[in-house]
């Protein structure tokens, strides 16, 4: 028995991880090649650990790809297995979600990650994810939480926001 429940566990994450991928991949993220060198990534190793995050992976740094500040990407953000429907949930502080696109953002200025996901109500730090009042906590008995930027683990209170970065933060429960 306890076998299967941690087989059944390691298939719901890794279709979790499978549908997230599709989601950016299939809502107009040009990552696969199309921008030529220097666009937007999708990907990363599939097989990687996605609750490592190092401070030391923010690769983020405080100049912009675009001179004129304003930057755009794609993000999904899901929690306990439910996509969260981040143009609903926008109040425009530091991101907005694209009208006629729910998984492209936009920003003027350099935020952070963190920064940004607190327009949708998302705290996030390097091993926590708080949404709707409740923590999810990487270290927790049937948590994991991934939070990557084109595919790296990030530091979401470390990394700033660059033209064409693709966001995915996942937050997997036992329940989910």
């Amino acid at each position: 028995m306890a076998d299967s429940l941690v087989d059944e566990r390691a298939v719901r994450r890794a279709v979790t991880v499978a549908v997230v991928g599709l989601l950016v991949a299939f809502s107009g993220c040009a990552g696969l090649g199309a921008n030529g060198p220097g666009g937007p990534s999708v990907g990363g190793d599939a097989t990687t650990d996605a609750t490592e995050t190092t401070a030391g992976d923010s690769g983020g740094s405080d100049d912009s790809a675009n001179a004129t500040g304003e930057a755009s990407g794609k993000v999904t953000v899901v929690v306990a297995g439910t996509e969260l429907p981040l143009g609903k949930l926008a109040s425009g502080e530091e991101l907005s979600i694209a009208d006629d696109d729910e998984h492209t953002w936009r920003a003027s200025g350099n935020p952070t990650l963190a920064g940004a996901l607190s327009s949708f109500g998302v705290e996030a730090n390097a091993t926590a994810v708080r949404y709707d009042g409740t923590t999810y906590r990487r270290g927790d008995a049937g948590i994991t939480v991934s939070i990557r930027v084109n595919g790296e683990s990030v530091d979401p209170t470390e990394y700033f926001l660059k033209d064409g970065d693709s966001v995915q933060i996942v937050v997997e429960t036992e329940e989910s």
